[in-house]
C-alpha cells in the first residue's frame, strides 16, 4: 500500500509532462522559433521533471533531505518562467494554450518538491511568489493573464492538498507497520518473560528438593543407614519429573494443582526439618485459573522459605471470604540484603490479570509473611461490568 502511493505520487508529474510536452511542441511549431529554441525548452522541462521527483524519492521515500536537487528545481523553474514571457513577446509561442501548458509543465513539478520538503507556511510563501512572478510576466508580455492567475492558483492548491496529504498518510502507514512490528516484538518478549518465569518457578522448587534430598542421601549413606537408597531414589525420580515439566513449559501446556501442591510443600517442609501447618479453609473447589496461580504461590513461597530463611516452623494458610487469601508465615527471617531474585516479581505477573495483589515483608514476631489476594469470580466480573453499579 505505501509503496503504490509513492509510485503513484512520483508518476504526478511525468503525467502532466506526457499529457501536455506534445502541445508545447505542436505550439512551438507552429511559430517561428528555432528548433533548438524548441527542443532546448522541452529538455529543461524534463529535467525539471526528473529533478522534481527526485526530491520527492528522497523525501518520501528515503526520508532524507535532498537540498542540491531542490534547489536545481528551483533554479530551472525560475529559467522556465523567465523564458516564458519573453518567447511570447517575440511571437515564438502559438497560441494561448501553449502558454497556459508551459505554465502547468512547470508549476506541477515545483509544486510536487515543494510540497513534501518544506512547511506549509514556507509552501504557501513559495507559491504566493510564484503566481505573483507569472501574473507581472503576463502584464509585461501582454500575454493570458487571467487564465495564467486561475492556472497557477489552482496548480498549488491541487498539489498542495494532494501531496501534503500523501505525505500524511504515508507517515501514518508507516507509524502503524511499526506498531505492527513492535506488537510482534512484544508478543515475542512476553513469550520469552513467560517461559523464564515458568522455568523458575518449576526448576527453583524441584533443585531445591534435589539438593536437600541428595545432602540428606550422603548423611545417611555415611551413616550406612539403608534409607539412603530410598532417598536417592527420590532424587532421580524429581530428576525425571522435572525434565518432563521443563518440556511442558516448552511447550506451554504447564498446569498446576493447588492441592497437589499443598501436598508437595508438606513433605519438602519435613525433609528440611521445618515443622508445617497447613490450613485450607477454602471449602469450595477452587476455579482453575485462581487454582492455578495459588499453586504457583505455594510453590515459590516455599522455595523461598528454603533458600531465603532459617525457619522451623511454617504455616500455610487458605482463607475464602470475599475472595481467596493465600499466607505463608515462616520464623526464620534473615538480615534483609538486596533482592536479586525474579520469582515474587513472576508471582506479581501471574496476580495481575486475575486482578490480585502481592505483598511480602516482615511479620509479626521476627517472622516473615507472603500474602496473595485473589477477589472472587463474581467480584472480578462486577469490577469489569458497569451495569453492576447501577442494580
Amino acid at each position: 500500500m505505501v509503496l503504490h502511493t509513492r509510485w503513484i505520487l512520483y508518476g504526478v508529474p511525468w503525467t502532466v509532462l506526457v499529457t501536455l510536452v506534445e502541445m508545447v511542441v505542436e505550439g512551438f511549431r507552429r511559430s517561428s522559433a528555432p528548433t533548438w529554441l524548441m527542443w532546448g525548452m522541452v529538455s529543461l522541462i524534463v529535467t525539471q521533471t526528473a529533478l522534481a521527483t527526485t526530491v520527492m524519492a528522497y523525501s518520501i521515500g528515503y526520508r532524507r533531505s535532498a537540498s542540491r536537487a531542490t534547489a536545481l528545481v528551483i533554479a530551472v523553474s525560475a529559467t522556465l518562467l523567465s523564458a516564458a514571457p519573453v518567447l511570447w513577446a517575440h511571437g515564438w509561442l502559438a497560441g494561448r494554450h501553449t502558454t497556459m501548458c508551459i505554465c502547468a509543465l512547470v508549476m506541477v513539478p515545483l509544486a510536487g518538491a515543494l510540497a513534501v520538503v518544506t512547511s506549509l507556511r514556507t509552501y504557501t510563501l513559495a507559491a504566493t511568489i510564484t503566481c505573483a512572478l507569472v501574473v507581472v510576466s503576463a502584464v509585461w508580455s501582454h500575454s493570458v493573464v487571467a487564465e495564467s492567475i486561475v492556472a497557477s492558483f489552482a496548480i498549488w492548491l491541487f498539489i498542495g492538498i494532494v501531496m501534503r496529504s500523501s505525505v500524511w498518510f504515508l507517515s501514518v502507514m508507516r507509524k502503524f507497520d511499526a506498531a505492527r512490528e513492535a506488537e510482534a516484538q512484544l508478543a515475542v518478549t512476553e513469550e520469552r518473560l513467560r517461559f523464564a518465569r515458568d522455568l523458575h518457578d518449576v526448576m527453583g522448587r524441584n533443585l531445591a528438593i534435589i539438593t536437600l534430598k541428595s545432602e540428606l542421601a550422603a548423611r545417611l549413606g555415611e551413616a550406612q543407614d539403608p534409607r539412603a537408597i530410598d532417598e536417592i531414589t527420590d532424587v532421580e525420580r524429581l530428576a525425571r519429573q522435572s525434565q518432563n515439566e521443563f518440556r511442558d513449559v516448552v511447550r506451554g501446556y504447564r498446569t498446576i494443582d493447588f492441592t497437589s501442591e499443598l501436598v508437595g510443600a508438606h513433605k519438602l517442609l519435613q525433609v528440611a526439618g521445618i515443622s508445617s501447618k497447613i490450613e485450607n479453609h477454602a471449602h469450595a473447589p477452587l476455579p482453575d485459573p485462581a487454582e492455578a496461580v495459588l499453586g504457583w504461590v505455594v510453590r515459590e513461597g516455599v522455595t523461598n522459605v528454603l533458600r531465603h530463611s532459617e525457619a522451623r516452623r511454617c504455616t500455610i494458610r487458605l482463607t475464602h471470604d470475599d475472595g481467596f487469601r493465600l499466607v505463608i508465615l515462616n520464623d526464620g527471617v534473615r538480615p534483609a540484603r538486596p533482592a536479586s531474585g525474579t520469582g515474587l516479581a513472576g508471582l506479581s505477573q501471574r496476580l495481575a490479570p486475575l486482578g490480585g495483589t502481592l505483598f511480602h515483608g516482615p511479620g509479626p514476631k521476627n517472622s516473615y509473611r507472603l500474602t496473595a489476594q485473589l477477589p472472587s469470580p463474581s467480584c472480578r466480573k462486577d469490577a469489569h461490568d458497569p451495569s453492576s453499579s447501577r442494580r
